[in-house]
């Protein structure tokens, strides 16, 4: 049997300060809707002090709209009570280590906007600096596997350092965003 802890899911806190802002309404139903078939829940969630979120906010919105519409689920064929958010403890985790998981998780992702990207590599590899000053751009490429390698996070910390510029911010795309930011730096 897995090992696992029990919350109710309304006492879950999910800190303000964290990288993934946007959600789609229909990437989150379609995960609900995974969740609650026979497989279930296939990673846990992860809580620091038993309450925090660090990492897995997606499947807590999933979880919560599963039981929005009155349906459970099962984790690793254990049916989880109505209510209530499985999770792993991650009871040592300092607030340093609890960034670095949050920061791996989202570096990772495919489904974060280029905006939230940008911040999260940029935190990532700030972090990874101040562990290790002799870390470099090339090292954070590496670890978030990027195409392009250096160029491609070297962008990215450009990009996270002018999102107060309401045109790159407002920008469809990275690729957008730095022909906006090309054009206002030859202005």
């Amino acid at each position: 049997m897995p090992n696992f802890n029990l919350l109710p899911i309304d006492e879950v806190i999910v800190p303000e300060n964290r990288f993934r802002k946007e959600f789609s309404d229909e990437q989150i139903a379609a995960l609900a809707d995974s969740i609650g078939g026979p497989i279930g829940l296939l990673n846990l969630p992860i809580l620091r002090n038993k309450k925090t979120l660090v990492a897995g906010e997606r499947r807590l919105r999933a979880i919560k709209a599963l039981y929005f519409v009155g349906r459970t689920f099962v984790y690793h064929d254990q049916p989880i009570p109505e209510g209530m958010f499985p999770f792993a403890p991650f009871e040592s985790l300092d607030e340093e280590t609890a960034l670095e998981v949050e920061l791996q998780e989202n570096t990772i992702r495919v489904d974060l906007s280029w905006q939230e990207r940008a911040q999260a590599v940029t935190a990532l590899d700030a972090f990874r600096r101040k562990k290790n000053p002799e870390w470099t751009q090339a090292d954070t490429a590496k670890e978030i596997n990027a195409a392009n390698q250096t160029g491609s996070v070297r962008d990215e910390i450009i990009l996270a350092k002018n999102l107060d510029r309401p045109a790159v911010r407002n920008a469809k795309s990275k690729n957008e965003a730095l022909k906006v930011l090309h054009k206002e730096m030859e202005r």
